[in-house]
């Protein structure tokens, strides 16, 4: 009994340590995930910015112009000091000081209790600057000769001090409220008296601290311009009809959309830079709706047009060049078209997306570059391995887009029976490794097939991404350890190896986990022998 407890108890110490390797390896995972989340984030965020921000000069004027204005209708808050209230924690012979920040604008009084309950006060009254998006802080303190003790600090919002009428505001400045502190805040944006932001009265103030204020606001006795016409002016903009409004501001709005629709390609940037593309896709589009064109149509105009060229460089290829190139603008945006081609559309952003991204001015030159590239994914698939190595050789990288037949190919003759074929393939992976455009490309494609059915281009794309040295997909490559077919296994292995210190690290965690299922199933096996 005891060496069954004993067993049970070393298997699930075995159980928690692989539940610890794992937890560990799915932190690592959170936390690249997290790193590259906010590394996307951070590029979205600065690519919208730059996308919708105008130049600097421009941007300075703007704010200047709304930071005038927000003067011109905001003006200044007037602020009135009333007083504490405490009744019997405040004491005659007590001195205190009571600080008020708004911003970066500061005001600082300090007060004394007289021995018939009346406050003097150094400040009446001060004006700020108002500022939507800033807290008021109000902090007070007691004065005991050289100490200062802190009452209390309470922070208000200042949309409340927007108000058309003066108001009274009492705030509690103890959590029990034995301290309380009033304010009179009076804002009135039509006046538009010149006054300092800081300027105010220092004549002595005083309010009884036990009896309410009775501080009454009296308007004066001459209305300025803008209060005696502003009520007339606005009575106009009363009476209007708002459905009137609302149909106005709609008709606004179909204005340009049509705009729009008569001049779709006045949307999309740099169009018209590129007349030869832009006459081509309205041939295209027909004269329906130029903003989208069917497939079918777009096979047609790319046959009436190019396929007596195409078919000068290479016989027989133009309708493969053709549908490759229509694959490759919907691949553009990231949409995959269907089997059934005259079921689909093809949008002016699609094209244009397309057009931007592989910097095309003419499209016929653009077919040539293409049409070298089918014609090599084909050659590449003959049995004439001899000219297929010469086609290779040379041919530059930067010529490559690349196309998928053409990764697909060159990763199948790493399979092939003649060693020069071999060794051609290899040297040409090992030297796209340093050019990005490229090694992106394929490293993406070969991390894909990785997943394929095929067992035979299973393992030419892992030693195709061993050539290209991509560390990147270690994880991928570590779960064709665990293939059925030995001879995908060792190509996974080799690979993972090839990558050095990671690569070595991987495969010492990966033998690990492969020992400790190994051990748990004997043992289990073990376990149940024994109860048997």
């Amino acid at each position: 009994m005891n060496v069954l407890l004993s067993q049970q108890i070393r298997m699930s110490e075995r159980y928690i340590r692989r539940l610890e390797f794992h937890i560990s390896r799915i932190e690592e995972l959170h936390e690249s995930y997290c790193i590259q989340w906010r590394l996307r984030d951070g590029a979205n965020n600065m690519k919208q910015a730059y996308s919708v921000s105008p130049s600097t000069k421009g941007s300075r004027e703007s704010l200047i112009q709304i930071n005038r204005n927000c003067k011109e209708f905001t003006v200044f808050i007037r602020c009135a000091f009333l007083g504490l209230v405490g009744f019997a924690r405040l004491c005659p012979g007590d001195q205190y000081e009571v600080l008020i920040r708004y911003g970066r604008q500061r005001w600082k009084l300090k007060g004394r209790i007289e021995a018939d309950d009346r406050q003097m006060w150094d400040e009446e009254e001060v004006m700020f600057l108002p500022h939507i998006n800033e807290d008021v802080e109000i902090k007070v303190a007691e004065m005991k000769g050289l100490m200062t003790v802190l009452v209390g600090t309470v922070t208000c919002e200042s949309a409340d001090f927007f108000t058309a009428q003066p108001q009274i505001m009492i705030v509690d400045i103890t959590e029990l409220g034995t301290i309380k502190l009033q304010l009179e805040v009076m804002w009135n944006p039509f006046d538009t008296d010149e006054l300092s932001a800081m300027s105010g009265s220092v004549n002595k103030y005083s309010v009884s601290s036990r009896k309410g204020s009775l501080y009454n606001w009296t308007p004066p006795s001459t209305p300025s311009f803008r209060d005696k016409y502003f009520p007339v002016s606005i009575s106009k903009w009363i009476n209007c009809n708002t459905v009137r409004c609302y149909q106005v501001g709609q008709v606004k709005e179909i204005t340009i959309c049509i705009l729009m629709l008569n001049f779709p390609l006045s949307v999309i940037p740099k169009a018209q830079k590129v007349k030869l593309l832009s006459s081509f896709w309205r041939k295209c589009a027909g004269t329906e709706c130029v903003l989208y064109s069917s497939t079918e149509r777009f096979l047609t105009q790319l046959r009436n047009y190019y396929t007596q060229k195409v078919n000068a460089k290479c016989l027989g290829l133009s309708e493969r060049v053709f549908r490759t190139l229509l694959h490759q603008i919907a691949g553009c945006c990231g949409f995959l078209l269907s089997a059934s081609l005259s079921e689909e559309v093809l949008t002016i952003f699609q094209f244009f997306n397309y057009v931007k991204r592989h910097s095309i001015t003419d499209l016929g030159t653009h077919l040539m570059k293409l049409t070298k590239e089918v014609s090599l994914a084909e050659a590449l698939q003959t049995t004439q391995k001899i000219k297929t190595l010469k086609k290779l050789k040379g041919k530059h990288i930067t010529e490559f887009q690349p196309l998928h037949q053409t990764l697909e190919s060159i990763s199948i003759l790493q399979l092939d029976e003649n060693p020069k074929v071999i060794q051609a393939a290899k040297s040409f992976l090992s030297n796209a490794s340093v050019h990005r455009h490229f090694r992106d490309k394929a490293l993406a494609h070969y991390t894909d097939a990785l997943q394929d059915k095929d067992l035979q281009i299973q393992k030419s794309a892992c030693m195709a991404l061993k050539h290209l040295k991509a560390v990147e997909s270690i994880e991928q490559i570590v779960s064709l350890c665990q293939s059925e077919t030995k001879d995908v296994r060792d190509t996974a292995r080799e690979t993972i190896l090839s990558f050095g210190e990671k690569g070595h690290l991987a495969f010492e965690k990966l033998e690990k986990m492969w020992y400790d299922l190994e051990e748990d199933r004997i043992q289990n096996e073990t376990t149940q022998i024994t109860i048997l």
